[in-house]
């Protein structure tokens, strides 16, 4: 298995919230919106809580270096 991604929770639920043609938020205004409007989405993706705490690693095994909407802040790891 090869690592394809490593990276906070925080930075993942961002990557997979503003991501690509089929993003759930067109900018991070729309990102801080989602998240003052939903606590539970906040609690997750926040620094310095349950965002940073939890990390997101992807394994795979002869797949190369998929582009990953999660992973499009690569490896962040605080």
């Amino acid at each position: 298995m090869t690592a394809i991604g490593f990276l906070d929770q925080t930075y993942f639920l961002l990557g997979l919230l503003s991501g690509g043609r089929e993003s759930f938020a067109e900018s991070a205004a729309d990102i801080a919106k989602l998240a003052n409007d939903s606590r539970p989405l906040k609690t997750l993706i926040m620094p310095g809580g349950i965002g940073s705490t939890h990390k997101v690693l992807i394994l795979g095994k002869g797949v190369g270096a998929p582009a990953l909407r999660g992973c499009s802040f690569r490896v962040r790891v605080t």
